[in-house]
């Protein structure tokens, strides 16, 4: 019986979910300096931060893929940064990216070069409460995408 465990184990370790790689509006970012110049000179834009080794944030890309592609207007933009490759980009954006993080995957709204909101929340005090679940119409409705979007989509 341990045998079937560590096999178990084993495969668990070698074979983890693939990344979502289907259709999605998201630009990605090459570099902080490439964020400054897209999103904090000025626009609308829900900004993913996530990381492949995360389940949660592999589990839940095809749910942000989705509202990319249900969303996106000229001026509402959906961008991704994947935090190994871009580390310094989301501490920057006080994104904690360590292993024990319940800040990934974090969607942050910017309007004009400000952040004005993000899911997770953070607290004043840096407290993050524990989400259980990603639904996508809570998360719409949160961070007033469908506002944003019902404004912009002419």
């Amino acid at each position: 019986m341990a045998w079937y465990a560590i096999a178990n184990l084993v495969v668990w370790m070698l074979f983890k979910m693939p990344l979502y790689e289907g259709p999605h509006k998201f630009e990605s970012f090459s570099s902080f300096s490439d964020f400054e110049n897209r999103v904090l000179k000025g626009g609308t834009w829900v900004v993913l931060f996530y990381a492949e080794w995360n389940e949660i944030c592999v589990t839940t890309m095809s749910m942000w893929a989705d509202l990319s592609l249900k969303y996106s207007t000229k001026e509402l933009k959906f961008g991704k940064v994947d935090v190994e490759k871009l580390e310094y980009l989301a501490k920057k954006c006080a994104v904690d990216t360590s292993s024990m993080s319940s800040q990934l995957p974090s969607l942050v709204l910017y309007e004009k070069g400000r952040e004005l909101k993000r899911f997770p929340p953070v607290s004043d005090d840096g407290r993050i409460p524990k989400v259980l679940n990603y639904r996508a119409k809570d998360i719409v409705n949160y961070l007033g995408i469908e506002r944003i979007y019902l404004a912009t989509r002419n």
